[in-house]
């Protein structure tokens, strides 16, 4: 398991789910940025990326955020944003464009957004007991979730998996 139970932002990977395409996913290399003003992405990977996320090491800024989301909502959330991460689940970049993916994860991630409190809670639970959902976690704005999906490993299909996990997400969430 990747995360310790206790944490409730993430939803820790199932049994089910630890393997995709033969591999473990934990070892799955991603990308990342240092912000949203970051060019080049350093590799990283998912196991890391996702304990940092549980582990409250970016709470101060996340609690900043969430602060001002309540306070303005996105306009005021935005500028302390910019300042977080960016995670590139869908694979290994070069460059942060849809052209510079090296490797495909096998990872989407979609983002559920503008949840009430109890929705949020409500999804996280169902989403525990979908086979194609890896993780989530609660955004930082606190008010919605990002949801890593499980996709075929090939770049060319990525267009494909984003209509067949909005899809899923619609039918399934009605979200």
């Amino acid at each position: 398991m990747i995360a310790s139970s206790s944490l409730q932002n993430l939803v820790p990977i199932t049994g089910n789910a630890v393997e995709h395409s033969g591999k473990n996913i934990r070892h799955t290399t991603v990308s990342r940025l240092e912000n949203v003003y970051d060019k080049v992405p350093t590799e990283a990977g998912l196991e890391s990326i996702l304990d940092e996320v549980c582990s409250g090491y970016y709470a101060c800024q996340v609690e900043a955020v969430r602060a001002a989301y309540k306070q303005g909502g996105k306009n005021a959330a935005g500028p302390l944003k910019t300042n977080l991460p960016a995670i590139l689940f869908s694979g290994r970049f070069s460059q942060r464009e849809d052209e510079g993916i090296e490797q495909h994860s096998g990872i989407l991630v979609a983002d559920l957004d503008g949840l009430a409190t109890e929705r949020i809670g409500e999804l996280r639970d169902r989403l525990t007991k979908d086979p194609h959902v890896l993780f989530a976690f609660v955004s930082p704005t606190g008010s919605g979730l990002k949801v890593g999906f499980r996709v075929p490993v090939d770049a060319g299909r990525h267009s494909d998996s984003f209509a067949a996990v909005a899809a899923h997400v619609e039918r399934m969430y009605g979200e």
